[in-house]
């Protein structure tokens, strides 16, 4: 078995043994953690062999196993935990430490990775001003201000386009019986899985939406 080889075997048993060890701390029952650790292993194998053996993969790892979390969180108590959010926005600045990211460098991309999130909320708050209800749950808001942490802007717009699609499918399409239109879903797994999407398989898309500014 070759070095290429190994890495994909380890990502695989590295993703099948957290995300079955998340599910566990997220609460769900031992016939449900099976799902937990395909989660686990397909964003792991995806983020592995998008980026390689580099040293932010670390730092990627440590976003994904967070998204699988709260999503499973959510998925089961409808809530985004708060303790979560605020390790994965350690995880981020510990990690700019790490890798000797530039001040100005980081700081800037952080900025434009928070200016979708925040004129999302911006949105928000005008629409529950004029309806009188909410557009996005407040967890979902702060989980969009934590992926424009790790995320360029282009990416958050990414995501947003393709968490929204998912969760219409899920919604309107056949896939879940007891999600009918009049059913709240939880958004928050549906914007990990555009996120996750976004960074492994994003960059081509968001290359040709570039070559038209």
């Amino acid at each position: 078995m070759d070095k290429k080889q190994l890495w994909i075997v380890g990502l695989i048993t590295a993703g099948a043994v957290l995300g079955s060890l998340l599910g566990g701390a997220a609460g769900y029952r031992r016939e449900a953690l099976g799902k937990a650790g395909l989660a686990g292993l397909t964003g792991t194998l995806c983020l592995g062999m998008h980026f390689g053996s580099v040293p932010e993969l670390g730092m990627w790892a440590v976003f994904a196993g967070g998204l699988l979390l709260l999503s499973l969180t959510d998925l089961d108590r409808r809530v985004i935990p708060n303790r979560v959010l605020l390790f994965l926005a350690a995880n981020r600045f510990l990690w700019a430490l790490l890798l000797h990211q530039p001040v100005p460098a980081a700081a800037g991309q952080m900025f434009l990775g928070l200016c979708i999130p925040a004129a999302l909320l911006l949105l928000a708050a005008l629409y529950k001003g004029i309806r009188g209800r909410t557009a996005i749950g407040g967890g979902d808001q702060k989980l969009l201000l934590v992926m424009g942490l790790y995320l360029s802007w282009p990416q958050m717009l990414l995501t947003l386009l393709a968490g929204c699609l998912l969760g219409l499918l899920v919604k309107r399409g056949p896939f879940h019986k007891n999600w009918n239109k009049e059913t709240a879903i939880p958004l928050g797994p549906f914007l990990s899985a555009g996120a996750i999407c976004a960074i492994c398989f994003g960059d081509p898309l968001i290359r040709w939406y570039m070559g038209f500014l």
